[in-house]
This record gives C-alpha cells, structure tokens and sequence, in this order.
C-alpha cells in the first residue's frame, strides 16, 4: 500500500512539473516577424560572404535562411537562398543535386511572379 501510494504522489509531481513546462513554453512571446526576417538577412549575407571558403557552412546558413525565409513568407529572398545553395553545389560538382535547387528557386520565384 504505500508504495502505491508513493508511486501515485511521485506520478502526480511528474504530471504537474509536465504542466508547468507546457505552460512556460506557451507564455513565452513569439518574436516579431521583423526581428527574423533581420536574423535570416543577416545569416543569408553571412553565407554568400563565405560561399567560396567554406561550403558546409554556407550550405547549412543558406538553408536555414531558406527556412526562415519560407516562414515569414518572403518568397524572392528564399528564391535567392535556393539559388546560391545551388551554385555552390555546382561549383562542388554535384550537378543533379544543383539542378534540384535550381528548380526549387524557379519554382519558389514563378510565385513572386
């Protein structure tokens, strides 16, 4: 009997401790639209700048911004992400996977037009 009892008083803190969390995630503010629209200018200039050097890490900011980008619903700029992830596949060597992000940008900027 009072190990059931434990388990039920150590389930119920559980459940409780769940709820807060729950309601600590759901209180916190979105950000502004504004504020990641500045953030994914900022990490799709950082990613062209370093395009050249270091691919890996352009390819992973390029495709963040593309992300970001796609949630803010700024479709020119997520264009120009898939278009410069795509060059620098091509520049790699990899062309079937250049020509797919090359179709994504066409198919992302036939939208803006």
């Amino acid at each position: 009997m009072k190990r059931t009892l434990l388990n039920v008083v150590f389930f119920m803190c559980l459940l409780t401790a769940g709820a807060q969390e729950k309601y600590n995630s759901l209180s916190t503010p979105f950000t502004t639209p504004l504020d990641t629209i500045d953030f994914a200018n900022n990490i799709f200039k950082e990613g062209f700048r370093i395009g050249g050097k270091d691919t890996s890490k352009s390819f992973r900011l390029l495709s963040k911004a593309a992300q970001l980008f796609n949630l803010t619903g700024h479709a020119l700029e997520e264009g120009k992400c898939y278009l410069n992830i795509g060059d620098i596949i091509f520049e790699e060597g990899n062309y079937n996977r250049s020509l797919g992000n090359y179709r994504k940008a066409a198919d992302v900027l036939y939208e803006v037009s």
